[in-house]
């Protein structure tokens, strides 16, 4: 568990793993049940749910984490802009969260 009591997991979603990750790897992991629930609540398809997330990692591992305050929040964005892109977009326009 981390410091806000959500269970930390590793890359194959073992709960309690999370410990030996990098930082960008870790807290995509932290959130990802949590970012998967917004896509999904958003689109309605897990498949089309699963594609975000997919996404919002390549945009994630991309990131300077040192001008981040709160991950979870920008992990949120990144996933919110991605699920109300039409699916033609999520390449053609760069995440400028």
């Amino acid at each position: 568990m981390n410091e806000r009591g959500e269970r930390t997991a590793d890359a194959q979603g073992q709960p309690g793993r999370a410990d030996h990750l990098e930082p960008a790897t870790e807290a995509f992991v932290t959130h990802r049940n949590l970012l998967f629930t917004v896509a999904y609540e958003m689109l309605g398809s897990a498949t089309d749910t699963e594609d975000v997330l997919q996404e919002t990692w390549l945009r994630w591992a991309d990131v300077d984490l040192a001008g981040v305050r709160e991950k979870r929040a920008y992990l949120v964005r990144i996933v919110t802009r991605q699920a109300a892109l039409p699916p033609t977009l999520h390449e053609a326009i760069p995440d400028r969260a």
